[in-house]
């Protein structure tokens, strides 16, 4: 357990991301004082005097943070829009979406706040720092209905459930059983299928470590969850999570998320103050800027980005690409297409985001293309003003 730092709302140029600071710090080389040009984290703090879901001596309080793991799970997954989990998954918890004010100057990222959070101790004075607001729908290229203006959204932070074979078959068996026989009948068959799963345990630890002097490579029981910008399916070799509408920020919000996010069709809701009441954050839906490119992606131009999250099994690693739109070798393609981002002359900070080449549309957040600028950036290889791909893997 920490505390939540992050930049000074007020600082434009700063890291956008909160950071759960530990308790113990261990330091480097230092200089004491600040001294040269340097960045900054503080400390954060809850803005929610407008909001009836939290107790009112929330507001201006610091923001704690704690850091866990769980066993026997591979993939863990922030939701927006959702207070309970998708088929598969188990939830972790769930709360509110929370990001900054969108007239600061600085940069942020939606955060999901516990729907009922601690404070720090002795931490009540207003100090300012790191801010967290909530997070509104805002109507227009989001749509509504599902969505309703002003209302605030929720979130959940689940995993899959990947346990091993030992834990779901006594879970399983027990669980459907515990309804139909008494304690004591339960405690016993417990036992039985504990003695039983133990030897079968046995026997299978040993078959493992022999298979080992056989088999060089093992994928392992691990799974990746990415999102698929553009498109309302995954690839074949793909498990479909949820298909959705992609928001984000406006991008005449300087202060607003940068990210954007792939929010469900079918959002659930926590208490709720319907109508733009008090500082909030906002969240808006997404359009493609490509008018001024040529081919497919020209004829999307000003129409709605769809979204759709996808889970791999037996995979432990996905990752984004730039510039690539094949893999490199002992890597598999979920799909390739083109680098995106906000508009440099916009208010709005934004992130690289890799957007399928033959996207699809729905009949606020604007995606351009990404071209190249020489100057620190080497060219060649790289070309002044050519338009980046980029590939998942």
């Amino acid at each position: 357990a920490g505390f939540t730092g992050g930049s000074y709302y007020t600082h434009k140029g700063a890291a956008v991301e909160p950071l759960c600071l530990p308790r113990n710090p261990e330091w480097g080389r230092y200089t004491d004082g600040h001294d040269g040009a340097k960045a900054y984290v503080y400390g954060a703090e809850y803005e929610t005097y407008s909001f009836i879901g939290f107790d009112q001596t929330l507001h201006e309080h610091d923001v704690p943070c704690a850091v866990c793991i769980v066993r026997q799970k591979t993939v863990v997954k922030m939701f927006p829009a959702r207070k309970t989990c998708y088929k598969g998954w188990t939830l972790e918890y769930q709360g509110y979406l929370m990001a900054g004010y969108n007239d600061h100057a600085a940069g942020t990222a939606y955060t999901c706040i516990d729907s009922h959070p601690d404070t720090l101790h002795g931490g009540a004075t207003n100090k300012d720092g790191k801010l967290f607001y909530l997070v509104e729908a805002s109507c227009g290229s989001l749509k509504c209905p599902p969505y309703v203006a002003g209302r605030e959204l929720v979130c959940a932070v689940s995993e899959t459930n990947t346990g091993s074979c030992k834990d779901m078959l006594q879970g399983y068996i027990t669980g459907q059983l515990s309804s139909a026989l008494g304690a004591y009948q339960v405690e016993a068959l417990r036992r039985e299928i504990k003695s039983f799963t133990d030897a079968i345990e046995k026997s299978m630890k040993e078959f493992k470590e022999n298979m080992k002097s056989k088999v060089n490579t093992h994928p392992g029981n691990s799974s990746v969850v990415y999102t698929r910008w553009g498109k309302k399916t995954c690839p074949y070799n793909a498990e479909l999570v949820y298909s959705g509408f992609t928001g984000g920020s406006d991008y005449s919000h300087k202060g607003a998320a940068v990210e954007p996010l792939c929010l469900p069709k079918n959002p659930e809701w926590g208490l709720y103050n319907d109508g733009y009441d008090g500082s909030k954050a906002f969240i808006h839906g997404a359009e493609y800027e490509t008018g001024s490119f040529r081919g497919y992606l020209k004829t999307v131009h000003d129409h709605d980005v769809t979204c759709v999250v996808c889970l791999v099994r037996q995979r432990s690693v996905v990752q984004m690409f730039p510039a690539r739109k094949t893999c490199y070798k002992g890597w598999n393609l979920a799909y390739h297409g083109y680098l995106m981002a906000g508009h440099c002359g916009h208010n709005a900070g934004t992130t690289y985001t890799c957007v399928d080449s033959h996207p699809d549309i729905l009949h606020g957040r604007l995606f351009y293309m990404v071209e190249a600028h020489c100057s620190t950036l080497s060219c060649p290889p790289y070309v002044k003003g050519r338009e980046l791909v980029c590939a998942v893997c």
